[in-house]
């Protein structure tokens, strides 16, 4: 081969590069923010200021008419263990159709249930060494009790896709990988009312949002 003939190949493929770079840039924008929660409590804490891991926050994107999000159902599994009577973790995340795996890793027997409206189960009782999994069909929240030991509880929030992000304690988010295009950010605290807000995620950069919950009333 010549090298006149290398140097041609050699400058397809840089041109062909150069073309993808941007195109990729392009298509892939964040969504970042800021959560406020109401009376100065912090995400993940009491108002006392303890650690309180129910009182996560989260928020999600959902997809629109005109800019529709195509769920995957991630292949990683969801895992809750029941260990020193209590469920650890005790607020997960999940999407729809995920694996949600509840080991009982203690050194007694469990059963855990729930009847929440997102899905209503039992798992049955099961002792140590043994575990049971569960998947969700629609989105909301799930709330984890055991019937033997009403000490035990725990939160799972069903999202409808992959692209969600709990909030750090700073109330500070980000969602990454969106394409460009207006969706609904979402977000949930077990305290607060519905939040719903309009975004949208430019050709390039990121789209910023402060999202204010409020109390329930």
């Amino acid at each position: 081969m010549s090298d006149s003939h290398t140097l041609r190949r050699s400058h397809g493929w840089l041109a062909a590069a150069l073309v993808l770079v941007p195109l990729t840039a392009a298509n892939a924008g964040n969504v970042t923010g800021t959560l406020t929660l109401p009376e100065g409590v912090k995400p993940g804490q009491t108002k006392d200021g303890k650690t309180d891991e129910t009182a996560t926050a989260l928020v999600w994107i959902e997809g629109t008419e005109a800019s529709p999000i195509t769920p995957q159902v991630p292949s990683d599994t969801v895992t809750i263990s029941q260990k020193g009577t209590q469920f650890t973790p005790r607020f997960s995340v999940a999407v729809v159709g995920q694996k949600v795996d509840m080991p009982n890793d203690d050194n007694t027997a469990h059963n855990v249930y729930s009847k929440s409206p997102t899905k209503s189960f039992n798992l049955g009782v099961y002792p140590k060494g043994e575990s049971k999994d569960v998947s969700f069909e629609k989105t909301g929240r799930v709330d984890l009790l055991c019937s033997m030991h009403r000490q035990m509880s725990a939160i799972i929030y069903v999202v409808p896709n992959e692209h969600f992000a709990k909030v750090g304690e700073d109330g500070a988010f980000k969602i990454p990988d969106l394409k460009p295009g207006t969706y609904t950010l979402k977000a949930f605290h077990k305290d607060c009312g519905e939040f719903s807000q309009e975004i949208t995620v430019p050709e390039q950069g990121d789209a910023t949002a402060t999202v204010a919950l409020t109390a329930k009333k």
